[in-house]
């Protein structure tokens, strides 16, 4: 395409016409960071005020039409189709629709919604009357501290009179007495007795209900929620 001359065009700036293609095309042959095609701003203070709008005007557009696309052609790890940012505590991204999908994420082999926070919540649903969140597939956890863990009874876990309880060292339990624990028994060393759990000296701990000794090298799941 020939250079971008000197020229400019009077504003407001209004005009409609039919091509097959696109009907400004802008490239930006610079190499820097800041080597941007297109910037679109506002001044404005108003609520609702938009830097930049993309519009398809058909109620009853065809299918994948979208107002707005971003396109990386890259093929690897690096780069991003889409960028949303905010600079204080608003929404880098807002998706909004009646009846359909607000946000929608799709990935072949690779992660469709990623979120992450440092201190905060990486990704949060709420629901006035219907289902907050819902899952087709299966649901796996990990971290530093997983909602989800295997525990198993050492010796040096063994704290009670009677040793019949094994005090869970976990940071998803470790400082929060008001976790809600749900504790199961894995058959991999097996304690044949009904527990419980209750919350001593900063930590959670699993204890057999009728006093049985607890035996070393029993094995729970431990499922964490914090209300």
């Amino acid at each position: 395409p020939p250079p971008l001359g000197g020229g400019g065009f009077s504003v407001p700036f209004s005009a409609s016409a039919a091509t097959a293609g696109a009907l400004i095309t802008l490239t930006n042959t610079g190499n820097t960071a800041s080597a941007s095609a297109l910037i679109a701003r506002t001044e404005s203070t108003a609520g609702g005020a938009y830097g930049l709008v993309g519009e398809v005007t058909s109620t009853s557009p065809g299918a994948s039409s979208a107002g707005v696309r971003g396109i990386n052609n890259g093929t690897a790890g690096s780069g991003i189709g889409v960028y949303g940012s905010q600079d204080g505590s608003g929404w880098g991204v807002y998706g909004q629709t009646p009846d359909g999908r607000g946000v929608y994420g799709n990935s072949g082999t690779g992660t469709g919604v990623y979120g992450i926070s440092s201190t905060g919540t990486g990704g949060r649903f709420s629901s006035g009357t219907g289902v907050a969140l819902e899952v087709d597939g299966k649901i796996q956890v990990g971290g530093s501290a997983p909602a989800a863990f295997e525990w198993t009874v050492t010796g040096a876990s063994i704290d009670c009179a009677g040793d019949f309880c094994t005090n869970i060292d976990n940071p998803a339990t470790n400082g929060f007495p008001d976790a809600i624990l749900i504790v199961t028994h894995r058959y991999a060393g097996y304690n044949p007795h009904p527990v419980g759990v209750n919350y001593v000296g900063g930590k959670w701990r699993i204890y057999n209900e009728d006093a049985a000794e607890m035996p070393v090298g029993t094995k729970f799941n431990v499922l964490v929620i914090h209300p």
